[in-house]
């Protein structure tokens, strides 16, 4: 699953958020560890790590469900019957 960090990557720069700005991915396969990649600064200017505690209130709805179209549209998304498109 190494792998996945640079699609990762891609997918935080194709949602338009840019270096400085603070987001966390996480991603997990069949029963796997989960992979995290976190970008950007907080407020006190300190980097975002994965285990930094934030308050993301329901924002987390919103970015589940762009990355999931992100993966759609580009073929990436694997239901259980399938591959999911438009």
């Amino acid at each position: 699953m190494p792998q996945l960090q640079p699609r990762m990557t891609a997918l935080i720069k194709g949602a338009g958020y840019r270096s400085d700005e603070p987001i966390v991915v996480g991603i997990q396969q069949r029963g796997a560890p989960p992979i995290l990649r976190a970008q950007g600064l907080i407020s006190s200017g300190e980097p975002l790590t994965a285990t930094t505690l934030i308050y993301a209130a329901s924002l987390s709805k919103q970015m589940t469900a762009a990355c999931a179209a992100l993966l759609a549209q580009h073929g990436e998304l694997v239901a259980r019957h399938g591959t999911l498109t438009r």
